[in-house]
């Protein structure tokens, strides 16, 4: 077995680091001839976590720059109302008041033994949580707020929306009369999400329910709509996406709250560097970046540094190699997704089946493709 152990690591040429420490030091032991490189995602996860941490302790600046943006709109057109976020039954109110006394008390409760010098397992472990969140909690400096229910409003509704809008506009506030004329243009809208809409514009506009048609009004842009203040997690994924891929608001948003803080906007520009490293794989700029951090960055950005100089010959060559376990960890995923849509149950032989039916599925789906382009091109 030691053989065969030995022969196996021999044959090993990348291995790549989820956690350093002693994982790593293992892995230099057992294949000293294989390069080790951090794995990509993990980098970027581990950001996001820090990202997390910074506008966790900044919600205020947050706040305030949902009240900028809100006040830039006061003196245009009325925006479309938000459509997250559906106001909650009575019941699930009750809930949710429930589970946020519950967070504040456990605050409290982390804070005061913490105080007391208890150390973090044990608060862990009176607390009845785990150990990164009471971590998340000492580094909070005030409890945690509620968080935004939201549900996702089916998107049934939207190729609509820009004719229910002139309608609305024109004065026209009878759901059915509208649902009609779209019938009658050939549309087969959804009567519930067409009335739940229509029923938001009301309670937005204050305008009352009317068979008639009211004077025409111009109320609402067609083209902008409220967004729910961002969490601060919606606010870190918003600085690692790509700035292609950012709507107008969101663009806006960044921008509003650059202009308000000088530390963040020093963060964003830092994070930006970190990011084109990552995906254009410019690992020789690794020493550059982590001395900037040190000097100039938040301590929760300067953690994360802290933490990639201990591994900073895996973190340089995930940087760098074109090679990433991205692959890999799509294939742990699906496995994982499968398990769960059997609750757990399935066996090996079941889970198998399962994951070699799916291929047959996807290399016959390929040959019928590759078949229809060879007829055509025929």
């Amino acid at each position: 077995r030691k053989e065969v152990l030995n022969l196996s690591f021999n044959l090993v040429s990348y291995i790549f680091i989820i956690q350093g420490g002693s994982f790593a030091q293992g892995a230099k032991l057992g294949a000293p001839q294989a390069i080790q490189s951090a794995d990509r995602w993990h980098l970027g996860k581990n950001l996001l976590d820090a990202l997390e941490q910074v506008f966790l302790n900044r919600r205020e600046l947050l706040k305030q720059t949902q009240q900028l943006i809100a006040q830039s709109e006061e003196n245009t057109l009325r925006a479309l109302p938000v459509t997250v976020g559906i106001t909650l039954g009575s019941k699930q109110d009750c809930n949710s008041e429930k589970r946020q006394a519950h967070y504040v008390e456990m605050y409290q409760r982390i804070q005061g033994l913490h105080s007391k010098k208890v150390d973090i397992a044990n608060i862990a472990r009176q607390v009845g949580s785990s150990r990164r969140t009471v971590y998340r909690y000492l580094h909070m400096k005030s409890p945690p707020e509620p968080a935004v229910i939201q549900h996702i409003e089916p998107k049934a509704v939207e190729p609509y929306v820009p004719y229910l809008l002139q309608r609305w506009n024109e004065g026209c506030r009878n759901a059915e009369q509208m649902l009609r004329e779209l019938k009658e243009m050939g549309y087969s809208p959804s009567r519930s999400s067409v009335g739940r809409f229509i029923t938001r514009l009301r309670h937005d506009s204050g305008k009352a329910r009317s068979f008639k048609s009211e004077k025409t009004e111009t109320i609402y842009q067609q083209s902008v709509q409220k967004h729910r203040p961002l969490s601060p997690l919606q606010v870190a994924r918003l600085f690692l996406s790509k700035v292609e891929k950012r709507k107008e608001w969101e663009k806006q948003y960044l921008e509003k709250l650059c202009a308000i803080d000088s530390e963040v906007a020093q963060t964003y520009e830092q994070v930006q560097e970190f990011m084109v490293m990552l995906r254009q794989l410019e690992g020789n700029g690794l020493g550059e970046w982590l001395k900037k951090v040190k000097v100039l960055g938040v301590k929760e950005l300067q953690a994360f540094a802290k933490g990639l100089e201990k591994d900073y010959e895996a973190v340089k060559t995930g940087l760098s190699l074109k090679w990433n376990n991205g692959g890999s960890e799509g294939q742990i995923n699906r496995l994982k997704l499968l398990k769960r849509q059997t609750y757990g149950q399935a066996g090996f032989e079941l889970m198998r089946r399962r994951v070699l039916h799916r291929e047959v599925k996807v290399e016959r789906k390929q040959r019928k493709k590759k078949k229809a382009v060879t007829e055509k091109a025929a």
